[in-house]
């Protein structure tokens, strides 16, 4: 019997946190705070679309959603910005 590695589900958070997220990322984060993250979650900086905060940090988001990962970076951010007003459920 060989090992059989589980696929990566995607994680959707709901909308009122997605919301949260993408205004706290384009608000209280720099491009570089973004950066960090990216690098906090496996992710290449250069794979993150956009020409604006906002726009990278939406393209975060979804690529954070598409590999399962939305749940660490909710925990990112709450530990980098405490103030962030961030619903509790995913």
């Amino acid at each position: 019997m060989g090992f059989t590695a589980s696929p990566v589900l995607p994680r959707h958070i709901n909308a009122s946190l997605r919301t949260a997220a993408l205004e706290a990322l384009s608000t209280l984060f720099s491009d570089e705070d973004i950066n960090i993250l990216a690098f906090n979650l496996l992710i290449e900086h250069e794979d993150i679309a956009g020409q604006t905060r906002s726009a990278r940090a939406q393209s975060l988001i979804e690529m954070c959603e598409r590999t399962g990962r939305a749940d660490l970076l909710i925990g990112h951010i709450r530990r980098m910005r405490p103030g962030a007003a961030l619903p509790t459920q995913l």
